[in-house]
């Protein structure tokens, strides 16, 4: 007989046999509960890739080593010996020794089962397993007394531990290392195979897949079908094709299964993320967290994976895949045959009718283009260009025809070209595109028809042009072409005067009248209807607009209810399934309380939707079963109450009564789910409300029904509104609307004839302003006729000297002085009969200034006129004649300013040749008269036979009579420069000839006074006897002969000194002996009166001789002073500058203003100044010159006195004292050639 207690005594023994030896009762660290919480794992499962140290390098946490492990297996040893020892003694000893039972199960785990970590625990695992399930037997668990469900508590808890420790040996027993490795190594080949056969599905779904036959049907459907037909082929021979494909799948899926099942795997392997995760090669880290939770998961996964089987079970299922595939594959083809087929027949009949499109756009008859020949034929034959106009216009007419004859196949083109039937209607696009093509067609030939007409219309003007041109051209040739010219283009002016004053201009102000009037009425009128309705209809508009908006949102609260519909549905579907296992579990339980972790409380509340009294009810018996559970049911409460339970001998307990009562509510409520899920809440039929509303949530069916149903009333109703408002307001408005326009029409009617009336004066006024330009243009065409007439005198004078000898000539054009100055093109422009009559030049100005405001008008007519234009065709026609006619005013008046440029390009040559004329025998004349002079008066001097006179004074005379003769007479001849008329270079050149013989002589005459001269000093020198005061006026007078004739013949003698005569060369040579001769006799002199005597020297020796001392000294002043940038003189203009750079700044705008009258400001006066100094200082600076140098400066300092006297401040920084210092710094090397003298008289 089975018992609980004998079990337990059969526990320890096996115990005691684990041991090895019999245990003794020790409680010794099994209150240490957190050696079950320890991470235990078994290093031996570890793959050999991996490295154990792992386990200890932070990747999961807690792991314990093998003496941790080693304790534990110890203590749950015996911790399950305490429990068998104090349990198998009956109930007495039990509950007296409960904290110790307690203690024990806390140590193994808080599952009350003990960890599987090793031979030990799994020893243990195993012999507590069998005491389970001996204990668990009906025969044992009816030993167990039912007082207070004692019997049921004692199960319940001995079936969860079996449960978990089942479990856990099992998951032992399958991480075995050598089974773990069998394992991993068996799901390798299967899925290294699936994942084979896997591919080759994909492959042969890749090959048979019809999806890229959608390219075969192109987006755009164009009229090429052979090209379908043939792709439509290919989908007819798809059946075919997937048949070949399938059976070749098959084969191969028989191979691979035959293959699969010579690898002797066993049909299944028990598997587990662990051993998933070894066998898929995951990582490291992946692999150690997995082996982490095998031993400490209360209940880790494992689950039974196919091996052998699935080569078996997938074979088998080929089949039924090819079956799907072919059976989609097959659906996708149809649709895309049935489309292809349907395009196929859309592209033939867009074939048809692209055709039928062509057939109505061809044109008959092709009228010759004259696009390509724009220009009119060269002629002067005025009767060709009649014809020509003729020919133009037939052509016109006839372009005009096809226009409108082709405008009229496109405003019918769509009516006369209907769209066939079309099978797909997203085809009718592409009809309607080759349909607007040909339209397009048709719209291009009238634009190219248009141009034609433009080119003819250019042709008719230039041809019209043109035979203007030639009969005015006839016209101005008589007095009598030109006053009919004038008298028809009156004529048209007076016309035209006429129109505008007579017609046009009273029409206008006539209709302004009327349009005024009208407004005067209209104005109020429109005033009075929008006043009576607009505010109505505006009032209607806000009420439509606020009804809309209530609609809108009613529209929304009806799709918000149908969503808590779908959304209430969807929780009673998943309420009635939780409701329904509940009821069953109840149903099932045999114990006293409700079944907590079967049945959580919040979902039991959720599901049922009962009110707050029963939602108290069912909290209490959560509260009851809670406190019953305590120290595992070893408690006062749960004794009690089983006690009252059994104690229960007439009728069921309180604790039956409750549970039936869950019971009932959870039918109740599944009955009243199935009533709500058949509401229809759009339904206009109203479900019966529920009886048993204390099962009934918010938002329920019948809630959702009534609003529902509420909101579309409501709706209907405003429907029903907005549209009998909107009706009212379309009334109103229409009949606003009709007396509106009523009104409207009128005023567009009074203003389009004020339009037309302005329009029609505006045009008149153009068109009598351009006959008057017309008129100017006449009037200027016969005036610069007249002038061309003139201008031929010209050419009348030019031939007649053509045939005149030079004097001739000359007195020729003399005397047609007059007639040329009169034969003036700018003075004969600008000429007139009296002041009535316009000028040449006013004409072409008027003509000029009108022709710019008329075309401002006529483009200002185009602009703001346009729209009343285009009403009229008499308007489109008159403005184009006034265009017309306004181009070819514009082309004469280029045509006029272009003759008349001509005609003053032609007077501007011909009085060239006039005036070259002129100066070429004016020329001829001068120089003929300059030779005839001095072959009369010098003809002995130019035939070399003159004798120069002895006497000095006959010399003089003659010198000076010369020189006058040469600066009367040579003048020309030294001007001259080389004449066009090489008949005047000869006659210069001869003339010029005779001139050099002239200068010649008076050259010899001069070195004669020379030589002279020098001869005197000479014998003056030698009659002055010492040095002494007596004779020291004479040697004065001396030096101051010697310093007249250097300044009077220096120039001149050094000019000659290059002379290629001989005999000048010989009278220099002379000169120079006698100043050599005077050398001789210088120590008689002063020693500054050698330096004055060497004043020239033929070739090289008549030069200044400055003495090395003083050469040196001139030269550090000259750097001092007048050297650039450092001198102080170019010191001192640039500190004044930025002295005075204000007041210089205002003289120089003075400057600029007065520089015409020769103002200058103070610092060009001192640059000037400075610049002559420096002249005066580099040729005078030795000491024979050095008074002119200090005359230089004193007179500088007489010009520019300074602003503060000698010793004040600011004196040393003026060009006075700057000059000062330069003059002591010369004076005592001017004084050497003047102080020996009076050292001389001193000594005397």
């Amino acid at each position: 007989m089975a018992d609980i207690f004998k079990a337990l005594t059969k526990l320890k023994a096996e115990l005691d046999h684990i041991n090895g030896r019999t245990l003794a009762e020790s409680r010794e660290d099994l209150n240490n509960t957190s050696k079950s919480a320890q991470l235990f794992i078994n290093p031996d499962l570890l793959p050999e890739f991996i490295n154990p140290d792992l386990l200890h390098e932070g990747v999961i946490k807690g792991v314990t080593d093998s003496d941790a492990q080693r304790d534990y297996a110890d203590h749950v040893l015996q911790a399950v010996w305490n429990i068998a020892h104090h349990a198998s003694r009956g109930y007495t000893v039990a509950l007296w020794n409960r904290n110790t039972i307690t203690e024990a199960f806390a140590y193994l785990d808080r599952t009350r089962v003990p960890k599987i970590i090793d031979e030990k625990t799994y020893a243990v695992g195993k012999a507590l397993q069998a005491f389970l399930q001996e204990a668990l037997t009906q025969e044992a668990l009816n030993n167990v007394p039912e007082v207070g469900g004692a019997r049921n508590l004692v199960k319940n808890t001995l079936e969860g531990m079996q449960t978990i420790l089942n479990q856990r040996l099992h998951v032992y027993e399958i991480h075995q290392p050598k089974k773990v490795s069998d394992t991993v190594n068996h799901l390798k080949i299967t899925m290294e195979r699936g994942s084979e056969w896997d591919k080759a599905l994909r492959a042969f779904e890749r090959r048979v897949d019809p999806n890229p036959y959608w390219k075969f049907i192109p987006q755009e459907l164009d009229s090429n079908y052979h090209a379908l037909e043939e792709k439509l082929h290919i989908l007819d021979e798809y059946d075919d094709f997937f048949a070949r494909e399938a059976e070749e799948f098959r084969e191969y899926s028989k191979q691979w299964k035959d293959n699969g099942l010579a690898e002797n795997l066993p049909d299944t392997v028990t598997s587990s993320y662990y051993i998933r995760a070894l066998a898929e090669s995951a990582s490291h880290q992946k692999i150690v967290e997995e082996l982490a939770k095998v031993y400490n998961s209360s209940n880790y996964k494992t689950w039974s994976e196919n091996a052998g089987r699935l080569f078996t079970i997938t074979y088998e299922a080929t089949e039924g895949k090819i079956e799907r595939i072919e059976i989609q594959a097959k659906e996708i083809v149809a649709m895309q045959r049935q489309m292809l087929v349907n395009r196929i027949e859309d592209s033939k009949s867009l074939a048809v009718f692209e055709r039928n499109l062509q057939e109505a756009v061809d044109t008959p008859e092709t009228i010759p283009s004259l696009m390509e020949n724009s220009e009119i034929p060269a002629s002067e034959d005025i009767e060709f260009y009649n014809n020509l106009n003729k020919n133009l216009e037939s052509h016109r007419v006839s372009l005009s025809k096809s226009k409108l004859s082709l405008e009229k196949k496109i405003r019918n083109f769509e009516t006369d070209n209907p769209l066939p039937p079309i099978k797909e209607a997203e085809h009718k696009s592409a009809f309607e595109a080759v349909r607007t093509k040909a339209k397009q067609q048709l719209t291009s030939e009238v634009e190219a028809i248009e141009q034609q007409i433009t080119v003819v219309n250019s042709l008719l003007a230039k041809v019209k042009t043109k035979v203007t041109y030639l009969g005015d051209e006839l016209a101005k040739q008589s007095e009598d072409g030109r006053k009919n010219k004038l008298e028809e283009v009156g004529t048209r002016i007076r016309e035209a005067f006429r129109q505008l004053h007579e017609k046009s201009h009273p029409k206008r102000v006539e209709a302004e009248v009327q349009s005024h009037r009208f407004l005067e009425g209209y104005t109020p009128a429109v005033a009075a209807i929008e006043k009576e309705y607009a505010p109505q209809i505006s009032a209607l508009d806000e009420t439509i607009s606020t009804t809309h908006s209530q609609i809108s949102s009613k529209e929304h609260s009806l799709g918000a209810i149908n969503q808590q519909n779908i959304e209430r549905k969807n929780l009673l579907k998943t309420s009635r399934a939780e409701l329904e296992q509940f009821k069953e579990i109840l149903e099932k339980e045999s114990g006293i309380y409700i079944p907590s972790t079967k049945i959580p409380k919040e979902l039991l509340i959720k599901y049922l939707e009962c009110n707050e009294k029963i939602a108290e009810f069912i909290g209490e018996m959560y509260q009851t079963e809670q406190a019953s559970n305590y120290f595992y049911g070893f408690n006062p409460t749960n004794i009690y109450n089983k006690y009252r339970h059994h104690a229960s001998i007439l009728g069921p307990s309180d604790f039956d009564l409750d549970i039936g009562a869950i019971i009932d509510y959870i039918s109740e409520k599944i009955e009243l789910i199935d009533q709500e899920m058949q509401i229809d809440v759009t339904s206009d039929l109203s479900a019966p409300s529920p009886s048993k509303n204390y099962l009934l949530g918010k938002g329920n069916l019948w809630e959702l029904q009534k609003e529902y149903q509420k909101i579309r009333q409501e709706k209907i109703a405003l429907e029903l509104q907005s549209k009998k408002d909107e009706e009212t307001q379309q009334k109103m408005t229409a009949t606003m609307t009709t007396k509106l326009n009523e009104w409207n029409e009128a005023k567009a009617a009074k203003e389009e004839t004020a339009a037309f009336a302005t329009l029609e004066e505006k045009m008149n006024t153009q068109d009598h302003l351009q006959a008057m330009v017309a008129l100017n243009a006449y009037e200027l065409e016969f005036k610069l006729a007249d002038i061309e007439k003139e201008q031929k005198g010209l050419d009348d004078i030019i031939r007649a000297l053509d045939t005149m000898d030079d004097k001739e000539s000359l007195k020729y054009l003399e005397g047609m002085r007059d007639k040329i100055a009169l034969i003036d093109v700018d003075k004969m422009m600008e000429s007139k009969p009296d002041h009535r009559v316009y000028s040449g030049t006013e004409l072409q100005r008027h003509i000029h200034d009108s022709l710019s405001a008329l075309q401002k008008s006529l483009i200002k007519l185009r602009s703001e006129d346009q729209a009343t234009i285009d009403k009229s065709e008499v308007f489109k026609s008159k403005l184009g004649a006034l265009e017309v006619e306004f181009e070819e005013l514009k082309a004469k008046s280029a045509r006029l300013d272009s003759s008349l440029e001509k005609i003053r390009e032609a007077h501007v040559e011909k009085m060239k040749i006039l005036n070259e004329k002129k100066d070429t025998l004016i020329a001829l004349n001068q120089f003929t008269e300059i030779e005839d002079a001095l072959r009369t008066k010098y003809i002995d001097v130019i035939n070399d036979t003159a004798i120069r006179p002895d006497n000095r004074e006959a010399r003089e005379i003659l010198i000076e009579e010369m020189e006058q003769f040469k600066e009367t007479n040579f003048g020309p001849l030294k001007d001259f420069k080389v004449h066009p008329n090489e008949s005047v270079n000869e006659k210069h050149q001869s003339a010029l000839q005779a001139a050099h013989k002239l200068e010649d002589y008076l050259v010899k005459l001069k070195l004669d006074r020379v030589e002279e001269d020098t001869d005197s000093f000479i014998k003056r020198f030698s009659e002055i006897k010492g040095f002494s005061v007596k004779n020291r006026s004479e040697r004065n007078a001396l030096l101051d002969d010697i310093e007249k004739l250097k300044i009077r013949e220096g120039d001149f003698l050094a000019k000659l000194a290059d002379s290629d005569s001989e005999e000048i060369q010989q009278k220099l040579r002379a000169i120079s002996q006698n100043m050599e001769q005077m050398d001789g006799i210088k120590s008689q002199l002063t020693p500054s009166a050698v330096s004055r005597l060497t004043f020239f020297g033929a070739k090289g020796v008549m030069e200044n001789e400055v003495t090395a001392e003083t050469e040196l000294a001139m030269d550090s002043i000259r750097k001092s002073y007048f050297e650039p940038e450092v001198g102080i003189f170019t010191q001192y203009l640039q500190e004044r500058a930025q002295q005075f750079w204000l007041k210089d700044l205002f003289r120089s705008l003075a400057a600029f203003t007065l520089g015409c009258f020769g103002y200058k400001t103070d610092a060009q006066e001192r640059e000037e100044y400075l610049k002559g100094l420096e002249i005066v200082f580099n040729r005078y600076h030795n000491e024979s010159k050095g008074a002119l140098v200090l005359a230089e400066i004193e007179k500088g300092q007489k010009l520019f006195s300074p602003r503060a006297k000698a010793g004040e401040d600011g004196y040393n920084d003026s060009l006075h004292s700057k000059l000062e210092s330069l003059k002591e710094s010369l004076t005592p090397i001017y004084a050497k050639g003047i102080e020996p003298e009076n050292k001389l008289e001193l000594s005397q």
